[in-house]
């Protein structure tokens, strides 16, 4: 069986989008969000390799400026190539931390601008706009105190990982059982509702 040459054209396509797939892999690895259905990641990828291959244009006028004056070498297409994934991974990392740390619809909602958080769910904004210790009531009328140390993005589907945790007793249950500084893992299906202490 005869294997099919690829086109030269989609050749360069793949080259040109490359680094914007690279951006969005980054962000997608680093962050709670969800991957998007296979058309809307093209989508992304295509915007992110234009900001990517914006910036490496920048930089490419940059050298030749610089070079006018001092010399590194000359620019080529390996050149272009290798700026394109540095800037991809700068950029890839860059709007992670900007997506992790709500700074970007931060900004926004301090102008008024929008609402929204940068989290994938209310849920994930309620933990990480309060650092505080909480109180988990479960479906059984049980109650955990403690520290969530890791949560799931959906919460619907996962499990809430509390340390330094105490049950909380009630006056007629015995003191056989130690309870103090425990870590417990509790999946989120079990899960009444949540008091931020």
């Amino acid at each position: 069986m005869e294997i099919p040459e690829l086109s030269k054209d989609l050749i360069a396509l793949l080259q040109y989008l490359l680094p914007g797939f690279l951006v969005a892999w980054i962000c997608y690895g680093l962050t709670s969000y969800q991957k998007p259905v296979q058309f809307e990641r093209v989508v992304q990828a295509l915007i992110y390799a234009l900001f990517v291959h914006f910036l490496v244009d920048i930089v490419e006028w940059a050298s030749l400026f610089i070079g006018k004056h001092k010399s590194f070498g000359v620019w080529t297409s390996e050149s272009d190539i290798f700026s394109s994934l540095v800037i991809a991974l700068m950029l890839g990392t860059g709007f992670s931390f900007l997506i992790n740390s709500d700074k970007m619809h931060g900004f926004f909602r301090r102008c008024g601008l929008s609402t929204r958080s940068s989290h994938p769910s209310e849920w994930c904004t309620a933990f990480d706009t309060n650092k505080k210790y909480i109180v988990v009531h479960l479906k059984d009328e049980r109650r955990v105190y403690g520290w969530p140390h890791i949560w799931p993005s959906d919460p619907t589907k996962g499990h809430l990982f509390l340390v330094q945790a105490t049950w909380i007793r009630s006056d007629d249950e015995e003191d056989d059982v130690n309870y103090s500084e425990m870590e417990i893992l509790l999946d989120v299906v079990d899960i009444k509702w949540i008091e931020f202490i």
